[in-house]
């Protein structure tokens, strides 16, 4: 057996930022070797027909010879990740081997307030720092990565200068700040997800695409999907969000956007809040291209089960045909997926979110 889950976003409401732990079980049969802490890599391997299947070159009886079907394998990684736990099952021939991608070791690792401000004062000697320079820096302390890759839209924010300030990051990290929250930081300030690919690297995946300056629009549709195994949704949208708060210097809070009519994204960024200034991010989402504002984000929460679609992956934009006459296409994004079985493979995935984002009373309407 075989399954494998993973997500931007597998919470109740939507939050960009990503780095949402990827997760492969499997079950080995006969296999001896103690596999705890090894790398482990899952592909999946398709053959499919490489040129229609025709009786002539025209729909007349013809002398010539015409090839029969042709036949083309490809191969394509799925997971990459370390092996966690293997445990023998009650037929002792079986193990269950449990196995995570490098959020889970993010996740593990802890940064103090003393590591942040030394490598400012040592290494930058500044405490004003471009956000990916910083981001990678920390990241390095401890894993070997090279870089963090962004697609196009998910890399405006990377090189703007953070502005630390020393006694905010005592304040927000004297207890130590995890791996993942940084990483994640970094994601949500670039309006993205930071994934972990099925060859191992780190990407940060947006949901908008750069189109003619100064738009940014919604991405265009990765799959149409006529039919399926299950289908449920909602009757609402996630309404577009007007509203930005974000916490800096550790509490005090900056506030931007529109109106309050519709959905309010908070921020609860950690690089963010080590900051002493943070307008120049913050007013960058909407001027002079829009990367969080608007229908840039909206979606239909659903779930679906949509055969061996394994191709599918999170942060793809998927429209599902209904039937019903009222709603007559799920027009959403993949923010999880499930890959079960290995013969009669099945693919679930799933957006989950609120209508509202964000609460409507007893907020400061003005930034500070």
């Amino acid at each position: 057996s075989f399954e494998l889950t993973q997500s931007i976003c597998d919470g109740k409401n939507f939050k960009l930022g990503g780095c949402v732990v990827g997760k492969m079980v499997i079950n080995l049969i006969d296999v001896d070797t103690d596999l705890s802490g090894k790398r482990v890599n899952a592909f999946i391997r398709v053959t499919f027909s490489n040129n229609r299947l025709l009786p002539s070159n025209s729909l007349n009886p013809s002398a010539s010879l015409i090839i029969g079907e042709q036949r083309q394998s490809a191969e394509y990684q799925l997971f990459s990740g370390k092996v966690n736990s293997i445990k023998r099952q009650k037929n002792r021939r079986i193990k269950k081997l449990t196995a995570y991608d490098a959020m889970y070791d993010f996740s593990e690792y802890i940064v103090s307030n003393l590591t942040i401000t030394g490598m400012l004062q040592r290494r930058f000697q500044t405490d004003e720092v471009p956000l990916y320079v910083f981001t990678l820096a920390i990241l390095q302390l401890a894993f070997d990565y090279e870089d963090i890759y962004n697609d196009a839209t998910a890399s405006f924010a990377k090189n703007k200068n953070i502005m630390f300030d020393e006694a905010s990051i005592e304040q927000v990290a004297k207890n130590g700040i995890s791996m993942v929250k940084i990483m994640q930081a970094y994601a949500e300030a670039n309006a993205g997800f930071l994934v972990c690919t099925g060859d191992g690297r780190l990407l940060v995946k947006s949901l908008s695409q750069h189109s003619n300056y100064p738009t940014t629009k919604k991405k265009p549709v990765d799959e149409i999907i006529p039919s399926y195994r299950d289908l449920s949704f909602e009757e609402y949208t996630v309404q577009q969000i007007r509203w930005l708060t974000s916490q800096y210097q550790n509490n005090k809070t900056y506030a931007y956007g529109v109106d309050k009519e519709h959905s309010w994204y908070k921020m609860e960024n950690v690089i963010f809040r080590m900051s002493s200034n943070i307008s120049h991010f913050i007013e960058s989402y909407r001027t002079p291209r829009n990367y969080l504002f608007d229908d840039l984000l909206t979606f239909r929460p659903y779930k679906a089960d949509v055969f061996g679609r394994w191709w599918l992956e999170p942060g793809d934009r998927v429209q599902i045909t209904t039937g019903c006459d009222d709603i007559p296409t799920v027009d959403s994004f993949v923010l999880s997926r499930k890959i079960k079985g290995i013969n009669g493979m099945s693919v679930i995935i799933e957006a989950k979110g609120k209508e509202y984002l964000g609460q409507k009373e007893g907020e400061d309407n003005n930034a500070n």
